[in-house]
């Protein structure tokens, strides 16, 4: 997420100072790639900080309320554990046989353990 909204955002946001064209808008503005000046590029600057800056403020206010209503961490066995055992019944990054869960925690192991 971070790195597609909050990157992502940023860049695209910052770039429009960059190669905004007034043909698209009337009344619009030329980025500097297209002889404006820097009054766009600053303007976004200024627009993509406070946007992070409400984003922060809000977030931290809604965690705080959270953390207060029904709590945001999890037990301390639960953490040791593992979060995504604990979260979604399922471990994130042992794939195959590699002994203990994962998407291919049973192929071929009913196999070896049948015995014949």
């Amino acid at each position: 997420m971070v790195g597609i909204h909050l990157v992502g955002g940023i860049i695209g946001t910052l770039l429009l100072g960059f190669v905004a064209s007034d043909i698209a808008a009337e009344g619009g503005q030329n980025g500097l790639l297209y002889g404006g000046s820097v009054n766009l590029l600053v303007v976004q600057i200024i627009a993509a900080a406070g946007v992070l800056v409400y984003s922060f403020v809000l977030a931290g206010i809604i965690a705080l309320v959270l953390k207060k209503v029904i709590g945001i961490r999890l037990d301390e066995e639960d953490e040791v554990s593992g979060i995504d055992l604990a979260e979604h019944a399922e471990t994130a990054y042992e794939l195959g046989d590699s002994g203990a869960g994962g998407a291919f925690a049973g192929v071929g192991h009913a196999a070896r353990t049948k015995e014949v």
